[in-house]
């Protein structure tokens, strides 16, 4: 009696093998830009602590610069995200609720659905009185916002506002 693997045998472990392909396959590459995405939450968060630092010190919402804000990568580009500070100088609270964006990342490859230059990451900074600061994580769209969680999707313009 010969010893080995029949024809049959061998033919339905490579389709078992193409099966577990096709399933994992794409859920590999979908874990691939979550793990490239989690630097936006990361970065957001140092910003965010920067900025309650500083708010809390001085009053006012501070500059990338004035708060120690550093983005990730060199000049705030990363091999995935370009990111931007939207305040150019400290912002004084004047009574009044003011808002705006204080961080953006951008991203500069596809990302799964989320294709280059298209996905956009901002930390909306609020000051809803002297003192007490409010901070929304948004992103521009749901396919990008599949890779970050906790950010509400919500319409984001290129130009700081």
């Amino acid at each position: 009696m010969k010893k080995g693997f029949t024809l049959i045998e061998i033919m339905v472990v490579i389709v078992i093998m193409g099966v577990l392909a096709a399933v994992g396959v794409p859920k590999l590459f979908g874990m691939i830009a979550k793990a490239k995405a989690s630097e936006v939450p990361t970065a957001a968060g140092t910003y965010v602590h920067l900025q309650e630092a500083y708010q809390s010190e001085k009053t006012i919402i501070g500059s990338w610069k004035n708060i120690g804000y550093n983005a990730p990568g060199t000049n705030g580009v990363s091999k995935e995200f370009q990111y931007s500070g939207c305040l150019e100088e400290d912002t004084p609270f004047t009574g009044e609720k003011l808002t705006v964006i204080g961080w953006k990342a951008t991203n500069r490859n596809n990302l799964n659905l989320c294709s280059g230059n298209n996905g956009i990451w901002a930390v909306q900074v609020s000051a809803v009185a002297e003192r007490n600061l409010s901070y929304t994580n948004l992103v521009n769209s749901a396919d990008c916002g599949m890779l970050t969680v906790n950010w509400a999707v919500s319409s984001i313009s290129d130009e700081c506002n």
